[in-house]
């Protein structure tokens, strides 16, 4: 078996709405489509995806006053969700989610990445990362780009992946 891909992650809402408006109108995301959840059928899903077609699947109850689940970090709980961005988008992300208001996480350097923490309105822990030489959404292009890294990184003996080993 070989997987090819990483499909949609599907995150439980407590306000299926609320949660549509954060990923759209705050991060760019477009509704793909909206439709009964037919494993439950007092919620509904909506497929949201990326320009570069990668996707969340929000599962939210029909009714506001409803909750399918409360919030809490456990064991199987994913931790954060990693969405790539361009250098140029991780430099305007402040001013662009505060406006929309959003609230996020000063930037934080760690070894080669660039990462700002924000949180959906479901409490999911959500991180805008950017790589040295991310300058577009071709995901092919951003994997070699971190291979070749790794590759710059044993030649170099160093303990940790860095910005340094993405100079060409």
């Amino acid at each position: 078996m070989e997987v090819i891909g990483i499909g949609y992650l599907a995150i439980i809402c407590q306000n299926l709405q609320e949660s549509i408006n954060f990923y759209c109108k705050g991060l760019g995301f477009e509704e793909i489509y909206q439709e009964a959840n037919r494993d439950d059928a007092e919620s509904t899903q909506v497929l949201l995806m990326t320009k570069s077609s990668n996707g969340i699947m929000l599962i939210g109850p029909n009714d506001p006053k409803m909750k399918l689940a409360e919030k809490s970090m456990g064991v199987g709980s994913m931790q954060y969700l990693t969405l790539y961005v361009t250098n140029t988008e991780l430099d305007k992300a402040f001013y662009t989610l505060s406006n929309a208001g959003i609230q996020i996480s000063e930037e934080i350097q760690r070894g080669y990445e660039r990462i700002i923490f924000l949180e959906d309105p479901n409490g999911t822990l959500i991180t805008l990362t950017s790589w040295p030489n991310i300058s577009d959404v071709d995901t092919n292009k951003n994997k070699e780009t971190l291979k070749q890294a790794v590759v710059n990184k044993t030649k170099s003996e160093s303990g940790y992946l860095d910005k340094i080993h993405f100079k060409k």
